[in-house]
């Protein structure tokens, strides 16, 4: 049996998630300690406290998030074996895989997605930007829409292919708003989703420049494991052509329905979703319902986790 590894991103997150297995493995908080002690910001306490605001912030929901898979990976490490056969992440997951795959330091990788979230929030005023997703069309259905509506003023465009009938769309609010009428009119379901800044969208693009500075400092070594990247839905070896992969990701789009494609086409029978939530594991059978998936995040999903990696190599 071959095993892929993939790890969620920014919208995975919630008040008390991995409390369960927390109380049994300490590694969970330690991990988040370290986070936290890097980042001068009490991680631990924000997930969980009742008011979410410090939590669904940008700039502490993007090392929140990579803290909580990597806490987890930590447990399921010492069970990977040779069957493990990739690893992918969504957006913000992707650092997460880097660090699996021990391309990045958790320590580096902390701190450059700190600063990524940073420089998105700043890209565009607050409140000005929107994301929804697009439920029930086809790509070019969404693709044409919002061709019909963005100007270089006013943009919008797809930047999740999430799966052959979810795309998310991003950019500038009214624009957004725009698309999201005439999607209803399609017969399509559209749903704003809680975030502010239109990720992976051009919108970005004002900030690459100093993005691309501050991944040029982090070192970057060969996967241990193939990483699938985001834009290119391929695994890249060379330090440099991760570093230009993850600075695109920056404003292109995530292209997950191609990232399951190729993870399929390694010859991977089971997919595990490791961090809060479920989210991926139900894009992947989205994407391909032979496919069998998994989500770690509790103490009843870890130890299914633990023995159907220890099965796969008997």
């Amino acid at each position: 049996m071959n095993i892929a590894y993939i790890f969620p991103g920014q919208g995975s997150q919630s008040v008390g998630m991995l409390a369960e297995l927390a109380a049994e493995h300490k590694i969970i908080k330690e991990t988040f300690d370290e986070a936290s002690d890097l980042l001068a910001r009490d991680f631990w306490q924000m997930i969980n406290n009742k008011e979410t605001e410090d939590l669904h912030s940008t700039e502490n929901t993007q090392p929140v998030m990579l803290a909580a898979g990597i806490a987890i990976w930590r447990l399921l490490e010492t069970y990977v074996d040779k069957n493990l056969t990739c690893a992918a992440g969504h957006s913000l997951g992707e650092y997460t895989a880097l660090v699996a795959a021990q391309a990045i330091s958790f320590h580096d990788a902390i701190k450059l997605v700190f600063t990524r979230a940073k420089l998105m929030q700043s890209a565009v005023p607050s409140s000005s930007g929107s994301m929804v997703a697009v439920i029930g069309l086809e790509k070019e259905s969404v693709v044409e829409l919002c061709n019909q509506t963005t100007s270089p003023t006013n943009i919008v465009e797809p930047v999740n292919f999430n799966a052959p009938l979810q795309t998310v769309i991003a950019g500038h609010k009214d624009a957004v708003n725009d698309v999201k009428k005439n999607v209803k009119l399609a017969k399509g379901k559209a749903i704003t989703l809680k975030v502010s800044i239109p990720s992976h969208s051009a919108l970005m693009k004002s900030v690459v420049e100093e993005f691309s500075q501050e991944v040029a400092l982090v070192d970057i070594r060969i996967p241990t494991i193939p990483v699938i990247n985001n834009v290119d839905a391929i695994s890249e070896s060379k330090p440099e052509k991760i570093r230009d992969a993850l600075v695109r990701q920056l404003y292109s789009p995530v292209q997950w329905v191609n990232c399951v494609k190729n993870i399929h086409a390694q010859g991977v029978s089971t997919i595990i979703e490791v961090g809060p939530g479920n989210v991926l594991a139900a894009l992947v059978k989205k994407n391909n319902k032979s496919l069998n998936t998994i989500s770690v995040n509790n103490i009843e999903s870890l130890n299914n986790a633990m023995e159907l990696i220890e099965s796969s190599s008997k």
